[in-house]
């Protein structure tokens, strides 16, 4: 299949062909791809990237997968999307709010397939962050602070 992306920094047209990739500024990637996948830091610039406007710009058979941040989609947008046919369907590994509330109206959606923040890991990388875990429960019951603390928590 082809592959198109886009990323604030391009690669050199070199690697983008050691990769079999071609570039797309996103408005155009969004009006001529099949499938989006989000694979993006949260950070100001890319909070509600996806929002109406660019869910309008996807074919109605398009497909958006999100396995990045919650936030990075506007999920108000998206959930109307996917009940109007905007676009076809969604696969959603994160949420704007994680856990996200019982009543979140994408549970009651049948085009979307959705996942507890698990698509990423690995079997090693699973076993890599119980044992971070597990030694940050023995730093903190010795009375010392944490080494793996979550970004979003840290205070």
């Amino acid at each position: 299949m082809p592959v198109t992306y886009y990323d604030i920094a391009r690669l050199p047209e070199d690697q983008e062909d050691a990769l079999n990739v071609r570039f797309r500024l996103l408005r155009e990637l969004l009006r001529t791809s099949d499938i989006v996948t989000l694979h993006t830091p949260l950070n100001p610039s890319t909070h509600h990237l996806i929002g109406a406007d660019e869910l309008s710009l996807m074919k109605p058979d398009a497909i958006l997968i999100n396995t990045a941040r919650g936030p990075i989609v506007d999920e108000a947008a998206l959930c109307d999307a996917l009940t109007s046919g905007t676009i076809a369907g969604a696969g959603l590994d994160v949420f704007d709010q994680e856990p996200p509330p019982a009543d979140n109206p994408l549970f009651a959606l049948g085009n979307v397939v959705l996942t507890p923040h698990l698509a990423g890991p690995t079997f090693e990388s699973n076993t890599a962050r119980v044992r971070n875990a597990f030694d940050n429960v023995q730093r903190v019951a010795r009375g010392d602070l944490p080494l793996w603390v979550i970004p979003e928590l840290a205070e």
